[in-house]
């Protein structure tokens, strides 16, 4: 097998990530299951856009694997190039109609990510790297409606580029030194369990982190 070509898997993936974009602020979510709780959703349109993915990938790349947040819940990754793909990072937000979701797609080759694509449609900005080549955040000076997109993939491509700013990331250059957490906004992936050592572990993590400093935490 050839070696990955990892501008042509990115520039795929990008187009990918658009025409998703258009399935996901196209959809009005009506049919919505639980999985593990209420907290861990899925939606048609989480389905169909891992469907498009999943096909359109194996149709260029038929030797490459998939593993899918939707259709591959006993996938293992291993060594081999395999695309990686979270329909709708996000789908409890999709759901209720607030606007913070994306879909991330990635590449990985010997177990080593090397591409990764994470573009929120709602407010059309797209991040994406390919390992050693920077990391770019690609969006609308001023949000506007999705430029008008050709059928090819390349000229879909340029017609974003040309409409869009690319930005290499960090956006502040030189990136200014982390002094301390009470610096930082904190975050937390709280993930879909509400129970377990695994939730204990994040409630636990999250104290100490956002804590004051006079009880041990570190703000």
């Amino acid at each position: 097998m050839a070696e990955p070509d990892l501008q042509e898997i990115h520039d795929s993936l990008f187009d990918l990530a658009l025409r998703a974009g258009d399935m996901i602020t196209s959809a009005h979510p009506s049919t919505v299951d639980t999985k593990k709780n209420s907290s861990d959703l899925v939606t048609e349109t989480d389905k169909a856009v891992e469907e498009m993915v999943s096909s359109s990938l194996k149709s260029i790349y038929p030797d490459y694997s998939f593993l899918g947040e939707e259709t591959s819940t006993n996938g293992t990754l291993t060594p081999a190039p395999t695309f990686i793909v979270d329909p709708i990072d996000g789908t409890t937000n999709f759901v209720h109609g607030h606007p913070y979701i994306s879909i991330s797609l990635a590449f990985a080759h010997e177990l080593v990510p090397l591409i990764g694509i994470v573009y929120n449609p709602f407010i059309q900005h797209i991040y994406h790297a390919i390992k050693g080549r920077g990391a770019w955040l690609t969006a609308p000076s001023i949000p506007t409606s999705h430029p008008q997109k050709p059928n090819s993939e390349e000229d879909n491509i340029k017609a974003v580029i040309s409409a869009y700013t690319k930005t290499r990331l960090p956006l502040r250059q030189p990136a200014p030194p982390l002094e301390g957490l009470d610096k930082c906004l904190v975050a937390v992936e709280w993930g879909n369990e509400r129970n377990g050592n695994n939730w204990q572990t994040k409630t636990a993590t999250f104290s100490a982190l956002a804590g004051d400093a006079s009880t041990g935490g570190r703000m």
